[in-house]
């Protein structure tokens, strides 16, 4: 029996590769349409509320014709600063190409420690590849709690963010 090797289309993406991030991106943008099925229908903000969970903020950054950017975050109230957003994602959707990328995120290390990193190509990627990790793990956790942006415009919310500015 003649045992052939399977064909390129059908290997998996290495991870950490740049077709794998690809593929990242459009599992995220899934996830993120099943999350937002009525993107169109907000105006600027949107929260979605879950009983015993903090509430998750969508506001809108940037709509073009092809394209959404988006600010996704909760916000945590501190002990000194009053709240603050986190996690606190900006992401482009492309409804064209199907796909959900991280722009930009604040994280515990602030901007400078991740653009430090962020330098090399190959940190780019890995950059890349945690972020946008981080964003399909993240979605999944909001769509396992119920959260969500439903297509009828009448259920969203639209109340205001806490004073933070979101990224």
């Amino acid at each position: 029996m003649q045992v052939l090797a399977p064909a390129a289309f059908l290997q998996m993406p290495e991870p950490r590769s740049f077709t794998g991030l690809m593929e990242l991106y459009e599992a995220n943008y899934i996830r993120f349409r099943r999350l937002c099925p009525g993107l169109d229908k907000i105006t600027n903000h949107a929260v979605s509320a879950v009983e015993g969970a903090l509430d998750l903020h969508l506001r809108i950054v940037e709509r073009t014709r092809y394209t959404h950017t988006v600010i996704l975050t909760s916000y945590l109230q501190g002990d000194r600063v009053g709240f603050s957003p986190k996690p606190n994602l900006r992401i482009r959707v492309y409804h064209d190409a199907r796909q959900a990328e991280v722009l930009d995120v604040q994280s515990r290390a602030g901007r400078s420690g991740a653009s430090r990193l962020y330098r090399s190509a190959d940190s780019q990627l890995v950059f890349r590849w945690r972020w946008n990790q981080f964003l399909y793990k993240w979605l999944g956790y909001c769509l396992y709690h119920g959260y969500g942006f439903p297509l009828e415009a009448g259920r969203l919310s639209s109340s205001s963010e806490p004073s933070a500015a979101p990224v």
